[in-house]
């Protein structure tokens, strides 16, 4: 999921990592890339964002890519975000 707001980016960074139905986030700087519990209804975080008053520019459900779903099945770990791990 990308979700991205006009203002206010530390309150809404706060809030997102107190939600127990979000997994990961990583923050992107122009926006940020969420991963729900399996299970985990999107409707209900867009309603926890709306109510919160920030701005919401973008609240977008993606998929994740191959590069990403390699990643979590092989358990890679102690990477640096944005390397690839190729000489």
């Amino acid at each position: 999921m990308a979700l991205s707001v006009a203002g206010g980016r530390e309150r809404i960074a706060e809030m997102l990592k107190g939600l127990p139905m979000i997994d990961k986030i990583d923050d992107q700087n122009r926006f940020f890339e969420l991963k729900l519990h399996k299970g985990a209804n999107p409707q209900e975080l867009l309603r926890t964002i709306v109510a919160s008053g920030v701005d919401l520019e973008r609240f977008e459900l993606v998929q994740p890519s191959l590069h990403q779903i390699f990643l979590e099945k092989v358990g890679a770990v102690g990477i640096e975000p944005g390397m690839t791990g190729h000489g």
